[in-house]
């Protein structure tokens, strides 16, 4: 996927938010009797070419994530790991550093009648 955000006025030479993104992503599922397993894959970017926001601004990373499901009649239970990568230079404003990573895990159950 790839698209592009334009906003606020025209100065002489750009906009004052000019933004461009793209992402792709593969993902694999598999049935194994009872349980369902689903990995998935990304990678992202966006380029900041505005007036108000420039290069400082861009960012790139990539994200990877399993999640596995199962029924038992009428309740669902599901599980989601989720990890994401990232550098974006203008996190040093808020005293942050620029490459960070994220994991995440998740559980629900479900109840259907």
């Amino acid at each position: 996927m790839a698209g592009r955000t334009r906003m606020g006025m025209r100065e002489p030479e750009r906009r004052w938010v000019d933004n461009r993104f793209r992402s792709a992503f593969v993902m694999v599922t598999r049935p194994f009797g009872k349980v369902g397993l689903a990995v998935r894959g990304d990678l992202f970017d966006t380029r900041h070419r505005g007036s108000l926001w420039d290069e400082e601004y861009d960012e790139h990373g990539w994200s990877a994530m399993i999640a596995a499901r199962r029924q038992w009649g009428p309740l669902t239970g599901l599980v989601v790991l989720l990890h994401v990568w990232s550098d974006n230079p203008a996190r040093a404003h808020v005293e942050e550093g620029s490459r960070q990573r994220q994991t995440q895990l998740q559980a629900e159950l479900r109840f259907r009648w």
